[in-house]
């Protein structure tokens, strides 16, 4: 009976094992998880192809932060993250050493990944292809032992193991990534901690988690392991008075090139109910001297460019890392406005009285609007845009004195105007970061005509082909054109755009002030 009850039991718990393992493998499936580190991929992308490294860095190591709360840390969403790590790391800040492992954990999940065609370069294929020659790092198994326990310590015990007084003062301590006067954040999931990625060698590196409140923990414990050793050390993690829980990784497991480290939160029993890293994804910090630090910092200064010169056949409109060079549009669009002047085709009425013309006319339905221009910097594009405008529906003038007008086509006909062309030089400022909707300002200045459309009516005699129609002219204003605009743009794809603008063009010294809208699509290049 009392077997017979054993059975059960185990029954119950490896029922209770399955379902628990279909709840993790569930959640690390999340359709909402893996939109969010998609997301913070592509931010990270579109960062890294405005310069902003740090910035690209910073999103790179929040998907990855996601990936190991979720339980993705085997999943190819995770090795595609540390691939654009190393990318950021070895192209755009210049920590090649860095980069490598990156790319070898990348490795590690999926053999077969490759660098996204439009982030690759020399430099950082070069770097790609020595970590696939150096092999996969070696990978603890699922079900590595548990770390080996140190003494716990407080922070006023000395540490085992410390150097002598001349090594410790040569020795540095190494900050960690979040700033130590910032609070611990609240609203965690699990086991929140900022892997870190590069520090001085022998010296103490400090470093520092968050736990999610609500769950059941009773110690949070820091594992390393130093470089060619085979077991994690743990310590006891002590919780300082901003809420963060804090421990070092002492002087001796630095001396080499890299340590790795996790963390967990355990229950009462010690079992970990969180982690963040594993014995079998650690997180890897690679270790390197004071003088290799400051020798690639000054090099990062030295390079803060991402762009770099290709010996391959890709064209040279386009820059290495993906980054859009060349701007080209084409829209449609109409306009209105207020135009002061005589008009172009009956300047006189009927008893030879000067006629003018003030207030509000349209500038016809329609104008072709292409533009070519260049990226000065990321959010900024120089262009010149043309404005071709179709005139519809003014009236030709039937009179012996068109014979010495200037638009005379014929003895007696004086023919209407059927178009203007302008030129302007435009300023665009992309507003915001890169995003598939967004906003933009410009400034424009140029030369040429906006003609608008007037019904003179009965003040004016003579037009159309039975002479009776009313006279419907044109108003030229120009040829001096300045002012500002503003629209938006949303992608398409990732270099076609729709755009849609409104500018406002003031004419002298012939008096307009015009409103144009147009639409049409742009393409960065």
């Amino acid at each position: 009976m009392k077997r017979t009850s054993g059975l059960f039991r185990l029954a119950g718990l490896a029922v209770l094992g399955s379902v628990l393992c279909w709840g993790l493998q569930a959640r690390a499936q999340d359709p909402a998880v893996l939109a969010k580190v998609t997301d913070l991929n592509k931010r990270a992308l579109d960062a890294y192809e405005n310069l902003d490294l740090e910035e690209a860095r910073k999103f790179l190591m929040e998907a990855l932060q996601a990936c190991a709360t979720e339980g993705l840390n085997s999943h190819p969403l995770k090795a595609r993250t540390h691939v654009h790590l190393g990318v950021v790391l070895v192209g755009g800040l210049k920590r090649r050493d860095l980069g490598i492992a990156q790319f070898k954990r990348a490795i590690e999940i999926d053999p077969n990944i490759k660098i996204t065609k439009r982030l690759s370069n020399p430099e950082v294929q070069a770097a790609f292809d020595e970590a696939m020659k150096g092999g996969a790092p070696t990978v603890a198994p699922a079900s590595a032992p548990a770390a080996k326990e140190e003494p716990t310590r407080t922070a006023a015990e000395p540490e085992a193991a410390k150097p002598a007084p001349e090594a410790a003062a040569s020795a540095p301590e190494a900050k960690a990534e979040p700033a130590s006067n910032e609070p611990a954040p609240k609203k965690i999931t699990g086991v929140f901690h900022e892997p870190l990625t590069e520090c001085k060698a022998n010296t103490t590196i400090e470093i520092k988690a968050a736990v999610e409140k609500t769950l059941p923990f009773d110690r949070v414990i820091l594992a390393y392991r130093p470089e060619g050793a085979s077991d994690f050390l743990a310590r006891d993690m002590e919780k300082d008075d901003r809420g963060w829980f804090v421990a070092r990784i002492p002087q001796p497991a630095t001396t080499g090139n890299m340590v790795s480290y996790y963390i967990e939160a355990r229950n009462k029993a010690g079992q970990a109910i969180a982690t963040n890293g594993s014995a079998g994804e650690p997180h890897l910090i690679t270790l390197a001297s004071a003088e290799a630090v400051a020798a690639a910092e000054a090099a990062a200064s030295n390079h803060p460019a991402v762009v770099q010169k290709s010996d391959s056949d890709e064209p040279s409109s386009h820059r290495a890392d993906g980054a859009k060079k060349y701007w080209l549009s084409f829209g449609l669009g109409t306009g209105y406005g207020y135009a002061k002047g005589t008009p172009e085709v009956s300047p006189t009425g009927p008893k030879g009285e000067p006629l003018t013309f003030t207030g509000g006319a349209p500038a016809t339905l329609l104008h072709f609007a292409p533009e070519v221009g260049f990226f000065y910097e990321p959010n900024i594009i120089l262009s010149l845009q043309g404005r071709f405008q179709v005139v519809s529906g003014a009236t030709d003038l039937y009179s012996v004195d068109c014979a010495a007008s200037k638009n005379a086509m014929g003895e007696g006909i004086c023919a209407a105007a059927k178009g203007a062309i302008a030129l302007v030089a435009k300023a665009t400022y992309l507003l915001g970061k890169p995003a598939p909707f967004r906003t933009f300002v410009t400034g424009s200045l140029g030369v040429g005509e906006i003609r608008h459309l007037t019904n003179l009516g009965n003040s004016a005699s003579d037009c159309g082909p039975t002479q009776k129609s009313d006279c419907v002219d044109t108003i030229s204003g120009g040829p001096v054109l300045l002012g500002p605009g503003a629209g938006f743009t949303y992608e398409l794809s990732e270099r076609l755009l729709f755009v849609a603008s409104a500018n406002a063009l003031l004419g002298v010294p012939k008096t307009t002030l015009n409103l144009d809208v147009s639409v049409g699509l742009g393409m960065g290049l």
